[in-house]
Order: structure tokens, then C-alpha cells, then sequence
């Protein structure tokens, strides 16, 4: 797998993890839906496929999305999100003692610095832009040692609020995630069950079959860091 996140193209090679909500794309099926309605199939998703969702607010308190969670645990929870009608989304988590938590995103800018964050459950908000308009958000939770406790939320906000929404707001919405990781990897699809990703292996590198011990080739490039007159000299 290449990972072009940078602008080029790299190996890609990440650990062993698995999306532990059952239906990544079909978003309504099998997450705790509050609040929201959901509109499968609606339009064209980051991979180029009308498989992404439209969900619509229809009430202002908490509209949103819960995937189950254990307690003493620590997940990494994302999604691709895209502009349609409302500026923010983010994701939040309860437990008795910890109280509401809350990471919000703005996904007109899709700035960093644009991330906030309320509560001590979410951390390392993360936002990373796609083609068309489309953003993958991520967080970190970390959940306490109280049974009391909400799922990870997938969450509708407002500019000045964390927990609220407008009603009416629409969002594009696609590859939902949960990982019992501290950090997001690439997106792993599902369709009724979790997956597991198995972690990569790279092999062959410094084979002597490709690569001659006895024999290379030194390769430099070099600028000089004055110009005169006199000649520069490279001695290898």
C-alpha cells in the first residue's frame, strides 16, 4: 500500500488493528442513532463510490451517533466527514466522574488550529483533507474506570456549543472507525462483522540476490554554498 498523505507516494506499512464497528458505511445499521437522521447511499465517498451517507439533525441536543465502549480502555475513533449544510462535527464521551467530553472540528477550514476541545476523556484531534471537500477526523479516548458510561459519539455541533446542533444541519458522512489503539490508522472497511488488519511486513530489503555487497553506486546531489571563481572540489 502507498500512503501519499505527504504529497508522494511512500510504503505504507502499519500494525495489526481492527475497526470495531460492524457497519462502517451502512451508518445507521448498527450504532446507537439519536437525534439524526440517516440517508444511506447519497453521494460520492473519498474512494470514488456513491456509498456515503447523508445524516440531517432533528433534534438540537446531542444529535448523534454511539459506538460501544470499555471501560479502563483507550480507542482511537474517526470518520470522513464533508460539509453540506453546518461548520462543525467532532466526537464526544461520558462517564460518571469524567462528566461530557468533547472534541469539535471545523470542517469549513479544516484547520488545525481550528480544533477544540472540552472535557479530559478526548485528546490528539487530528484533521487530515481529501479531494473534494471531504476531511478524516480523528481523536483519542480514554475512558476511566466508572461502568456509567456513554459510548464513543459521533457528534452534530454548533460554534458555541459542544453538545448541541442546529436542526437541519446536514452532514455527508462516511467510514466510521473505532480502533483500541491511542492512534488512528487507515481506514478498514466492514459490512456486518469487525475486521482485523493484519499488521504489514516488508521483506527483501538489502537482499544480496538484488542488492551486491561487493559492489554500489554512491549517488549525491550538491550545490556549492558560495560562488567564486575558484573551482569547487568533491573528493569521494
Amino acid at each position: 500500500r502507498i500512503d501519499y498523505t505527504d504529497g508522494t507516494g511512500s510504503l505504507l506499512l502499519e500494525g495489526q488493528s481492527t475497526n470495531r464497528i460492524t457497519y462502517s458505511e451502512q451508518i445507521g445499521t448498527a450504532l446507537s442513532v439519536i437525534d439524526l437522521s440517516v440517508d444511506n447511499n447519497e453521494t460520492t465517498s473519498p474512494e470514488g463510490l456513491v456509498n456515503a451517507a447523508m445524516i440531517t439533525t432533528t433534534g438540537t441536543s446531542q444529535p448523534r451517533m454511539e459506538a460501544p465502549v470499555d471501560y479502563n480502555s483507550t480507542y482511537a475513533i474517526s470518520c470522513f466527514v464533508k460539509k453540506n449544510i453546518g461548520d462543525y462535527f467532532g466526537f464526544g464521551y461520558y462517564e460518571l466522574g469524567l462528566g461530557n467530553s468533547f472534541v469539535r472540528f471545523n470542517i469549513s477550514s479544516g484547520l488545525d488550529s481550528d480544533i477544540s476541545y472540552d472535557g479530559t476523556a478526548l485528546s490528539d484531534g487530528k484533521i487530515q483533507k481529501f479531494n473534494e471537500n471531504w476531511y478524516r477526523i480523528s481523536a483519542k479516548i480514554t475512558t476511566g474506570s466508572s461502568t456509567s458510561k456513554s459510548g464513543g459519539k459521533f457528534v452534530a455541533m454548533k460554534s458555541d456549543s459542544f453538545s448541541n446542533s442546529n436542526i437541519g444541519n446536514k452532514y455527508y458522512i462516511y467510514g466510521l472507525q473505532l480502533e483500541e489503539l491511542s492512534y488512528a490508522t487507515s481506514y478498514i472497511p466492514t459490512n456486518g462483522s469487525t475486521v482485523t488488519r493484519n499488521a504489514d511486513a516488508c521483506t527483501g530489503a538489502g537482499n544480496t540476490d538484488l542488492i551486491e555487497s561487493s559492489e554500489g553506486v554512491l549517488y549525491a546531489e550538491i550545490a556549492a554554498l558560495s560562488n567564486t571563481a575558484d573551482n569547487s572540489k568533491f573528493i569521494a
